[in-house]
């Protein structure tokens, strides 16, 4: 039995069509990490003030001076929690020594040692204004926390 071209359409059609329901539904139901969930994550992160999340913590720069979330206002911050038996927390932390190379004057970097109640290593950035902009809980790269900290310093900009 040969096909007619009426029937190849019609096959081709249906075939176009399950590939678009199959798109659909993968755009309306899948929950993986695309930009449009990590905004939304984002959002929901700018209503946490940094200074109620994290007070009372012991917190240090990494030069070892002591200080609060609410002193450093007006600037990014980038804190980080991490236990000093943990191969990923120094491995965080050479990163963010890294980054202060290059950042120190632009933005505060603050370390909590051994954490309670935190998987380590945990990084979290901090905006200007002391909301949480982006979480982190687990090893991060030096160009994921650079590309959230120029974002933050663009954002400030005149």
């Amino acid at each position: 039995m040969r096909m007619k071209n009426k029937d190849i359409l019609k096959i081709g059609a249906i075939i176009l069509v399950v590939f678009a329901l199959i798109w659909l539904f993968r755009g309306v139901f899948y929950e993986g990490d695309n930009s449009d969930s990590q905004d939304e994550r984002r959002e929901a992160l700018a209503e946490i003030r940094a200074s109620q999340e994290f007070a009372g913590l012991p917190i240090e720069n990494l030069d070892g001076e002591t200080s609060s979330i609410t002193e450093h206002e007006g600037y990014p911050i980038l804190m980080t929690f991490w236990e000093s038996d943990d191969e990923e927390s120094q491995e965080q932390l050479a990163i963010l020594d890294n980054l202060l190379l290059l950042l120190e004057d632009e933005v505060v970097f603050l370390s909590v040692y051994e954490p309670e109640d935190r998987e380590v290593p945990y990084t979290v950035v901090i905006d200007q204004q002391g909301m949480i902009f982006q979480e982190y809980s687990e090893l991060t790269t030096e160009e994921s926390l650079l590309a959230d900290i120029e974002e933050l310093l663009e954002r400030d900009e005149p």
